[in-house]
């Protein structure tokens, strides 16, 4: 497979992303499983403004243009955390994009995106890529993956292979709920 990776800035409508910064700041229950990194997640179905924006990511990137959309979660981080260890998805391509403003970060040098130049291995299942962190991490050692860094930026789609290995390059965002990272993942196979 062709390692692709893309990146658009001012992805979305002003309108949509402040809209679905609402829609996620007001839906922080408590009951929702927190991750190991730090971050709940929320069903992308669940917003409002779910198929306004697959119509959106459908119409602006052309790679997915035969696709099917298939999974997509929306992201919310604790201020300051690891994030989303590493992992490969079972979709083609991924389009995660970042909807917390810029102002909102607390370390600049924090908050992106690794994409490692190593896709998972056909013969491993779901688990395996996307739970085994420690045999993910000796895998890419193991690959000598090199990691590419997407710099976090409000309103940046980022678009990738899904079995591409990727991780949250850490979090650190200013106090208060409106404040939080936030990211949506749209997944097509």
């Amino acid at each position: 497979m062709k390692l692709t990776i893309q990146i658009v800035d001012d992805f979305l409508a002003k309108e949509d992303i402040e809209g679905i910064r609402d829609f996620t700041v007001n839906n922080l229950i408590s009951d929702r499983p927190k991750y190991g990194g730090g971050y709940i997640s929320i069903q992308l179905e669940e917003c409002p403004l779910f198929h306004t924006l697959t119509e959106t990511v459908k119409e602006k990137v052309p790679v997915i243009q035969d696709l099917d959309y298939f999974e997509g979660w929306i992201f919310v981080y604790d201020q300051e955390c690891p994030g989303v260890t590493p992992h490969a998805d079972p979709g083609k391509y991924n389009v995660n994009i970042w909807c917390t403003p810029d102002e909102s970060i607390e370390d600049t040098t924090k908050n992106g995106l690794l994409i490692y130049d190593v896709f998972r291995p056909e013969d491993w299942h779901w688990g395996e890529y996307n739970r085994h962190v420690d045999k993910i991490r000796d895998y890419l050692e193991e690959q000598e993956a090199n990691p590419y860094l997407v710099s976090y930026k409000y309103n940046r789609a980022t678009i990738f292979n899904s079995g591409l290995f990727h991780e949250t390059d850490d979090v650190s965002t200013k106090p208060g709920d409106s404040n939080k990272r936030i990211n949506m993942t749209f997944m097509y196979r």
